[in-house]
């Protein structure tokens, strides 16, 4: 791994940690309000996930800027794509493991 640009591990640790923190909080969040209005706090449809992920990244970010890290990662020669995929990269997976969950237990 002699790649410059490669993204350190200790960021990657950290933005996906964080990443999955936010979509455990979020997909809780949407899971209790679907309870709480008669639905499946598990199958959620495809239109919601997107909100979920997208939700993520947005609060990731919110974070990042309330924590003053952009310009950090900027001298790091992390880019905000990078940083989105990382924080994006936890809901997309859990969100895929509970759709296929759901597809084969019902």
């Amino acid at each position: 791994m002699n790649d410059p640009m490669a993204t350190s591990t200790l960021i990657t640790t950290a933005y996906l940690l964080r990443g999955a923190l936010l979509w455990a909080v979020a997909r809780a969040t949407v899971s209790l309000f679907l309870v709480l209005g008669g639905g499946s706090g598990v199958a959620i449809p495809f239109v919601m996930i997107i909100l979920v992920v997208a939700t993520v990244v947005v609060l990731g970010w919110i974070d990042i800027r309330r924590k003053h890290e952009r310009v950090l990662l900027g001298n790091l020669g992390v880019r905000p794509l990078v940083v989105s995929a990382l924080l994006a990269a936890p809901a997309v997976l859990g969100e895929t493991l509970l759709s296929l969950g759901v597809t084969t237990l019902t």
